[in-house]
Formats: C-alpha cells, structure tokens, sequence
C-alpha cells in the first residue's frame, strides 16, 4: 500500500473498513496488469475495447474471460473546466443525457454496467489534478476479452477527457466456475430512493420484480448516482447493506477516530458532496457490491451527517442493478 501520493501539506487519514473477501484465483500476476487508455475532444465517443494482452496468462486459456476487474482514473486536459461521465460494459447504446437526475426521472433502466463521473464546470468539487475511482467490474461481451465504452459523456468540445482502465483482475465466464450473474440487458432495474430527512434509515429493500433477483442471493452487482436536487447542496453520505443501525455522522474523521464498539457503518458507503464543494450535475459512483441479508433485502441510511434540508433540497439516489452474486 502506497499512502498520500501527491501530497504536499498536512496529515491524510484512511481508514479501511473490511468486512469481506473473495475466493478464487483470478488475479492477474502484477507485471501483467494492462492499462487501457482512451481520450476524446467528442462528446459520447462509442468504442469497442478488445484485451488480447492476457494470452499468456496460462489459467485462462481454459475457459472465456467474463468480467474484468478494473481500477478506473480520469482527467480532464482544462484542469476541472469541463465535466464527463464514462460507462461501460457490455453496450455502449445507452442513454447520452445521463447528468443531474436524469437517472433518476427517466424511463431507462439500463446506463451501463459501470458508470463514473469526472467532476468540472458548475460543480466546485472540481476533479483539478485528475480522479482514480477505485476498483470497479466490467462484464465483457458474449465471453470474449472485450467491451464497450461511452466516453466523454456531457464533454464540451474545448477540452479532452482521459481515462485509464487498469485491468488487475478476470472471472471467468462460465457459471460453473464463478458466482458472479450478470442479468441481461432488458432485466437491468433501477432501485429509486429519495429523502428530504437527515439519517433517514430505510429497512428490508428489494430490487424490483423486472430484475429476477433470486431470494438467496448474497449481493447486488450495481452501480450508484446521487444527486442533490436543491439550492443548498447538503453534503451527505449514504450506506446500503446488511445493517443500517450505525453512527449517524460518518463525516469529517469520523470513521476513524469512531470506538471499535461503533466500527460498524453498513457494507457500502458513499459522499454526495456538498456544503463547501458540491456536485452540481449528480454524481456516477462506479461499481458497487451490495450485501443482502436472507431474502435479497437490504437495509439504507440516506442523508447521513446532513441536516434537516427543506422541501427543495431533495437527495436521490438511484441504485442501477445490473447483476447478483448467487449463493
């Protein structure tokens, strides 16, 4: 591990909350990991991404790649004057005008299997020096080493978007040898949440009927956009998974100054900026693995470290499922 990279002034804190594993031999050897680079001046590029560079890689030979595991970073060549999305997956036919609620209002269930968001322009939470967005996974097409991408996603003409796509991991594609499920693409489903309250705990939510999420899977394959439909753009965190009873500010320090008998802040945790930076256009949160409990349930805590906002200032938060961990 290589802590503060770039840092310049003061003390950076991480704190890593594990909760999990996984099994499986599906890590590629660290001198064979594959950055993909991409760049368009375009608004919403469409490209076909073909992986050939794992062949060598003796263990899959034996059977089809089926989901690649990737750490996504972005720039933007005007330094946070222009603001971008990028999906990908195993179709770059999704909807081009996917920013503020869109998400969130529209009639698409499907934006791609990944999605994350460079922030710029309107948003003061300005994406200055480049993002890395953490680990995420992308479902190749029919088996094979390849996917598609839709960049540059809401770019203006007058700067260009990077990205970089570090392949570190591979799951095959057989069933037989991998519990990962990804639905196809007419069963994708949107979980809608919104809340005007502050630690609003929500219990025992389902994907909807449309997805088929069988009743003893252990999580949801999906990626997440929040947006802050209001003037006061309140900075919240939002958590999803087995248990919602937890400390209702989770901001600033807190998850690491938190006693051990309060370690526990849910499986899943993501920041909605806000306050003294903001994300103006909503925000694509990259892949994320949902835990259920018995049932396919999961339990939410919207809003937390927020205060009480007023009627305009509604938080939504659109889960896109795209797949399931069977048992």
């Amino acid at each position: 591990m290589t802590l503060a990279m770039g840092q310049s002034t003061g003390t950076n804190y991480l704190t890593l909350l594990v909760y999990g594993y996984m099994t499986g031999d599906f890590l590629v050897p660290s001198h064979q990991v594959l950055p993909v680079r991409e760049s368009t001046n375009t608004r919403a590029t469409k490209r076909r991404v073909s992986i050939s560079s794992f062949e060598g890689y003796s263990p899959y030979l034996l059977y089809s790649i089926g989901v690649l595991f990737t750490s996504i970073s972005t720039y933007d060549s005007n330094q946070g004057i222009d603001h971008f999305s990028m999906a990908a997956g195993r179709s770059y036919t999704v909807p081009e005008y996917n920013w503020r609620n869109d998400p969130f209002t529209e009639s698409a269930e499907y934006y791609g299997d990944v999605l994350i968001s460079h922030e710029g322009e309107s948003s003061t939470s300005k994406d200055y020096y480049g993002k890395s967005h953490g680990s995420s996974m992308i479902p190749t097409l029919s088996g094979m080493a390849t996917y598609d991408t839709l960049t540059g996603i809401g770019l203006n003409t007058n700067s260009r978007a990077y990205t970089r796509n570090s392949i570190w991991g591979l799951a095959p594609s057989d069933p037989s040898l991998t519990n990962i499920r990804y639905l196809s693409i007419n069963k994708a489903c949107r979980i809608k949440l919104s809340s005007r309250r502050a630690a609003d705990v929500r219990t025992n939510i389902t994907a909807p009927d449309l997805c088929g999420i069988p009743s003893d899977a252990t999580a949801l394959i999906s990626t997440i956009h929040t947006y802050n439909n209001g003037s006061n753009y309140n900075q919240v965190v939002h958590s999803f998974g087995r248990n919602a009873a937890h400390s209702q500010a989770p901001v600033n320090n807190a998850p690491y100054t938190l006693p051990d008998s309060q370690a526990w802040l849910n499986d899943v945790l993501i920041t909605h900026e806000g306050d003294g930076t903001y994300y103006f256009y909503g925000h694509f949160h990259g892949t994320q693995l949902i835990p259920l409990k018995s049932g396919a349930k999961f339990d939410a805590m919207l809003n937390a470290g927020g205060s009480t906002a007023s009627d305009a200032d509604l938080q939504a938060v659109t889960i896109l499922v795209v797949g399931y961990i069977a048992k």
